[in-house]
This record gives C-alpha cells, sequence and structure tokens, in this order.
C-alpha cells in the first residue's frame, strides 16, 4: 500500500447519479470552489441500479424503472427515525454496503490504504454512509453524510463495537430541509451514533435545504477544513 494516496467515494441521492465520474472528480480537485483535493486523492463515484423505490410508487410500474435507488425505502426520514416498524430494506441496505465495500476493494487494490479512504454521500447516499460507518468489514479514515438519516434507526439495535467507532464522522444537515427535517431526522440520528462513535459531530445548517445545503460556497470550505483536519485524504 502506498500512504501516499487517499480515495474519496461519493454517492448520490435518489433518482439521478452524480454524473460522469470526471465531471465530480474535476469539482474535487479544484481549489476554488471544490474540495481542492490533489491527484493523490483517487475519486470513485459508484451509480445506484434503476430500481422501484416505495416513497416513488410510479417505479414499480414495469418500464418506469428511472430512478437510481441504492435499497428501498417506503417512509420518509422524518417518519422513519421515529417508527417501530422498518422504514428502509434492511436486506437491500446490506446489498448496497457490498457495492459501497468493492469500490473500497478497487481502491485498495490501486494501493490506497483503507484507513485513506473516505465515504460521503447525499441524501440517501448519506443513508448509505451512515450504514457503511455502522457495518463496513473496512477501517476507513472518515465519513461525511450529507442532507441524512440513520435508517432503521429504532428498528435494529446499533454494534456495540464496530470496526469505524473512533473514526471521523462529519453529519451535515440543513435546517430548511423537508425532505429530510433536522428534527427529528438529524437529532435522533446524532443521538443514536453517539452513544457508539466516539468522533461522531452533527452540524445543523442555518437557512439551508435538501439541495442547498452541499455543495455550497458556505458549506465547501467547512467540508474542506473538516477533511483536512480530520482525515488523510491529500490536498493542493
Amino acid at each position: 500500500m502506498d500512504n501516499d494516496k487517499a480515495g474519496l467515494i461519493l454517492l448520490h441521492g435518489l433518482g439521478i447519479s452524480f454524473g460522469p465520474e470526471a465531471l465530480f472528480s474535476a469539482f474535487a480537485h479544484t481549489p476554488v470552489g471544490g474540495l481542492g483535493l490533489s491527484s493523490k486523492t483517487i475519486v470513485k463515484c459508484p451509480k445506484a441500479p434503476h430500481q422501484p423505490v416505495g416513497v416513488l410508487p410510479p417505479t414499480f410500474i414495469p418500464g418506469l424503472q428511472l430512478a437510481r435507488s441504492w435499497f428501498n425505502f417506503w417512509m420518509l426520514p422524518g417518519v422513519s427515525v421515529l417508527s417501530p416498524i422498518p422504514g428502509e430494506s434492511k436486506e437491500e441496505l446490506d446489498e448496497a454496503l457490498k457495492k459501497v465495500e468493492a469500490v473500497i476493494e478497487e481502491l485498495m487494490s490501486e494501493g490506497v490504504p483503507s484507513e485513506n479512504i473516505v465515504v460521503t454521500g447525499l441524501s440517501q447516499g448519506g443513508c448509505l454512509t451512515l450504514w457503511t460507518a455502522l457495518h463496513c468489514k473496512y477501517k476507513l479514515g472518515g465519513f461525511v453524510p450529507i442532507v441524512t438519516w440513520l435508517p432503521l434507526a429504532q428498528v435494529e439495535k446499533i454494534p456495540d463495537n464496530p470496526i469505524n467507532k473512533d473514526t471521523p464522522i462529519f453529519h451535515m444537515n440543513g435546517m430548511m430541509d423537508p425532505i429530510v427535517p433536522w428534527v427529528p431526522a438529524g437529532k435522533v440520528t446524532e443521538h443514536k451514533m453517539k452513544k457508539v462513535f466516539s468522533n461522531y459531530e452533527f452540524k445543523a445548517i442555518f437557512g439551508t435545504t435538501h439541495t442547498s445545503t452541499a455543495p455550497n460556497p458556505v458549506t465547501t470550505p467547512k467540508l474542506a477544513k473538516w477533511l483536512k483536519k480530520n482525515t488523510t485524504l491529500k490536498f493542493k
């Protein structure tokens, strides 16, 4: 392994991917307006399959599987985090985790140590980011879930001793987000995660919505500052 190399995995939200990997990689490496990563940080943007998802009922009609979805879920986040019955498919979350671990293994095959890999995601991708923090078999370098919630919050017990229990986690939600409301979705997630994860931080961003929390001119520098301080990603 080459400790001078690092990896960033970006998980898109429900519906569409980030587009061509080269496009989002360019944003991640741009010093002005982007994260300012160096060429030593390899960026991966995996794509979820087109499949039905409960919160979008038309996707169950044959031929209308137009949305990319990491896993099925049928409750909105503000309901799911309080529900004693599942709002997400544990089976499909575990299948999605295998996809993330395959990307981790791809980076490792390129010489990146696992502890130099950071996983981040938006909305449903952030949900999968949290699930990865809980259940990934590899010790990673950081997690950045954005505008998201803890799946199966009242149903699944958080593992007592996950391999990433000391890995830095920076969770960011918008205070004006009607899709993933920071109360209760963000605060319930914070309460649950802090019971086990010693380096978990939750930040509610004033005045931002589901689509404007990140990236934007205010939060992108905050993300870059946190990544520089808490991870081994390589910057220019």
